[in-house]
């Protein structure tokens, strides 16, 4: 589409002026046909751009929800460790083994 518009253009630059042609009007309204065609291309990208920018809002969200979840996760198998440790630590010496320590 572009190169017919480029084409009219050059045509209308070599021609006599003339506004009321009729190739002139023709080129006229295919240059406008291709203006709206853009315009609507436009629209849509700035709609899809929107989208996506919200979208990756939601996953940077949902990013820094489950890095929170891991950091508690990590803390709790931490404290599990250290209790389970103080835990071994306090069975009786006699016993022989951990599993009877439980």
């Amino acid at each position: 589409m572009i190169h017919c518009s480029v084409k009219c253009s050059n045509k209308l630059r070599n021609s006599p002026p003339c506004s009321s042609s009729p190739q002139a009007q023709r080129c006229v309204t295919e240059l406008k046909a291709q203006v709206n065609r853009l315009e609507a291309e436009m629209e849509d990208q700035r709609t899809q751009k929107q989208i996506a920018m919200v979208e990756n809002e939601h996953l940077r969200m949902e990013v820094e929800a489950l890095r929170s979840a891991n950091v508690a996760n990590v803390g709790a198998q931490i404290g599990f460790k250290e209790a389970d440790s103080e835990y071994l630590d306090s069975c009786p010496s006699e016993t022989l083994n951990e599993a009877q320590c439980f």
